[in-house]
């Protein structure tokens, strides 16, 4: 059932990215990675029929319906000759399409020249979207965002669009140590999303020789075990500052021992002298020498 529907919507989800990698196909070098798809096979056969005539040229592995809306993608065309720049330009539009997980071109060699062929093998269908790690959007706000029909075919330019506007949404509020190191799909046509929202993992604090720790920490907006915020951070120094006890205050961000995408807070402070003894002296001819 999964191939039957991969097949009807695999038409409707080239189409969303058609003018696009139409207009990145008319380039000198087509935007997208051939190198993603190509093995060194595929190029030493690439290679070898270099400079024959292109009688034909066809799609295997996608149905009918579809194969107009890939020709227009090509810069190999019936009539002229193979090349090696131009099959790899042909390999980078069909994949910045971004539903094809396999690229592959054949060459089948009969007396007028070649025909060529290329073998595609569509990404699998997704039946729902799972999010990890976010605490800061709710699993139903975010899968709004990324707006995946149910029993879609898995369109890999359109996700990472969507992806990058859930980062940006995270950077708007603030959160400018988020990332989404991870996002794979399951056997059973499940999308899992994991973001890493770059929680606080702990505080350590450098200089207070007479300053308390939980004096410092209490005028923290940031919460050990919530993500890390620029604006709440900002606000702590502004808090920390104002209690009139630091001449200085720097705030680092190291490296989480949990987590790499965690960061432990490194507060650096300069106390404020807190006592100034002065000696001075006078003479008048009433008191005398008085200090």
């Amino acid at each position: 059932s999964g191939q039957a529907t991969g097949e009807r919507e695999i038409s409707n989800e080239i189409g969303k990215a058609d003018a696009l990698a139409v207009e990145q196909s008319q380039q000198t070098v087509a935007v997208g990675d051939a190198s993603l798809y190509l093995s060194a096979e595929d190029d030493a056969a690439i290679a070898s029929q270099e400079g024959k005539t292109i009688t034909a040229v066809d799609f295997k592995g996608i149905p009918g319906e579809v194969k107009p809306k890939l020709y227009p993608l090509l810069q190999s065309k019936p009539g002229g000759v193979v090349s090696a720049e131009s099959v790899r330009n042909d390999v980078a539009s069909l994949g910045s399409t971004g539903v094809f997980s396999q690229i592959s071109p054949s060459f089948s060699e009969i007396p007028e020249g070649v025909q060529l062929d290329y073998k595609l093998v569509s990404n699998p269908v997704v039946h729902h979207v799972e999010f990890t790690g976010n605490t800061i959007f709710t699993d139903e706000y975010l899968r709004n965002i990324m707006n995946i029909p149910q029993d879609s075919v898995l369109n890999f330019v359109l996700v990472n669009q969507k992806l990058k506007e859930i980062e940006n949404m995270y950077l708007q509020q603030g959160y400018m140590l988020v990332s989404i190191p991870d996002v794979q799909v399951s056997s059973d046509g499940i999308l899992h999303v994991n973001i890493s929202e770059g929680v606080v993992e702990d505080f350590t604090i450098v200089g207070n020789d007479k300053t308390k720790d939980k004096v410092i920490l209490r005028e923290m907006k940031l919460k050990k075990g919530k993500p890390f915020n620029k604006f709440l951070a900002s606000r702590s120094m502004e808090r920390l500052y104002n209690t009139g006890y630091f001449e200085d205050v720097n705030m680092k961000l190291l490296p989480g021992k949990e987590n790499e995408h965690n960061v432990i807070i490194e507060i650096d402070v300069i106390e404020q002298k807190t006592g100034i003894v002065t000696v001075g002296a006078g003479y008048s001819d009433s008191d005398g020498t008085v200090g």
